[in-house]
């Protein structure tokens, strides 16, 4: 090892003449403050120099890396703006792809998302009338299609409602698929599921529900319901929110007139009115009826969460009750019956009372006459 002092101050270290000469200045080994830059001082010109020319080359680098990207230069319009596809560069490319997967399945409606149902639990629906031929549409692609759209929703209470009305020869799948698509719809679809509404079944789906009878558990067997006409489904389902097709209803009211039985087709459930109803009715209504500015049924089940400490219950909201005693609550309400929460111990019974009650007012809580007024004071803040 050789070690050689010049007139620089620098000292050189190297162990032959082959090897690259590393230079260290002796003052920066021995001290330890932050070195100290004279930009009038000429000796430093050269280091300046090449300080200058590695940042060109950074720059350069980084210019070529954008050339293509958001902000490029003949991505800036004459106003300044930026007009570039920043989901593209954001990669979020690959996402719109997977929301369109089933773009081609979605297009024909045969399931709907249709909000929630009376008692706060999200509705979904099939329509047999919609579904595609089985000679052209796969069958597989149909069943991943159909837990594609439950997969968003199986982690909380929510119902089927399936319209028969409308399967054919054509359309109709077949008894292996049935049977396929029972065993794939595993655990985690049959858990929270609560209620699956046959509506208008015919003598198939009561021979189906025989032949796969074995396979099917008891528990499941509970949650099925025949629904032999609208008038039935509407005392759990709002109407309004559904895009139930006119043939389903003029099949229904040919089904109803054979029996000579009474029907509506407004979509819309009329309640007796009583001097102490409480669900149905408008704030404006329940004052005139009962005297009592904040309904019980408001008073009643925020008091109780309140005391209950609801904000610390799990799914407050979200997970429903159960639903024989939603509608014993209810009743004791319209009734004029007392109610308390505290003999149920049930925080979601008491949410599940309050999200009907908010649903069933026919007016909103922000008035019809205060809605202008509302909108102007949101757009002044």
């Amino acid at each position: 090892m050789a070690e050689q002092n010049d007139n620089t101050g620098y000292k050189t270290v190297g162990n032959s003449a082959a090897d690259n000469e590393l230079n260290i200045k002796e003052d920066d080994l021995s001290s330890t403050e932050d070195p100290e830059f004279d930009f009038d001082n000429d000796d430093d010109d050269q280091d300046n120099e090449g300080d200058d020319f590695r940042e060109m080359k950074i720059n350069k680098e980084h210019t070529a890396n954008i050339t293509d990207g958001a902000f490029r230069e003949d991505a800036v319009s004459a106003d300044g703006l930026i007009d570039e596809d920043f989901e593209k560069e954001l990669g979020t490319a690959h996402v719109e792809e997977e929301a369109h997967e089933f773009r081609d399945a979605e297009r024909l409606g045969f399931v709907e998302v249709a909000g929630d149902d009376l008692y706060g639990r999200k509705l979904i629906v099939i329509y047999a009338c919609k579904l595609p031929s089985n000679k052209v549409f796969d069958q597989q692609r149909l069943l991943q299609y159909i837990k594609h759209t439950l997969d968003k929703f199986v982690e909380q209470d929510y119902v089927l409602v399936y319209f028969h009305h409308g399967l054919n020869s054509g359309n109709k799948p077949k008894l292996s698929w049935l049977v396929q698509a029972y065993r794939e719809f595993d655990r985690k679809y049959k858990k929270n599921l609560k209620m699956l509404y046959l509506v208008h079944p015919t003598n198939f789906i009561k021979v189906v529900y025989r032949i796969l009878r074995p396979v099917i558990s008891a528990k499941f067997g509970k949650k099925i319901v025949y629904v032999n006409c609208l008038d039935e489904l509407r005392a759990h389902v709002p109407f309004d929110q559904l895009s139930v097709p006119q043939l389903i209803y003029d099949f229904d009211a040919k089904k109803v007139d054979k029996k000579g039985i009474a029907h509506s087709h407004n979509g819309t459930t009329q309640r007796e009115s009583k001097k102490t109803q409480q669900f149905g009715l408008s704030l404006q209504e329940i004052k005139q009826k009962t005297g009592q500015v904040i309904p019980l049924p408001v008073a009643e089940t925020i008091e109780y969460l309140k005391a209950a400490g609801g904000d610390e219950v799990e799914g407050l909201f979200r997970r429903c009750a159960k639903l024989s005693t939603i509608k014993e609550v209810q009743q004791k309400y319209d009734n004029g019956g007392k109610v308390d929460f505290s003999e149920y111990s049930d925080p979601h019974l008491a949410a599940a009372i309050l999200k009907n009650f908010l649903r069933e007012i026919t007016e909103p809580l922000m008035t019809y006459d205060l809605f202008e007024s509302i909108t102007q004071l949101t757009c002044k803040t």
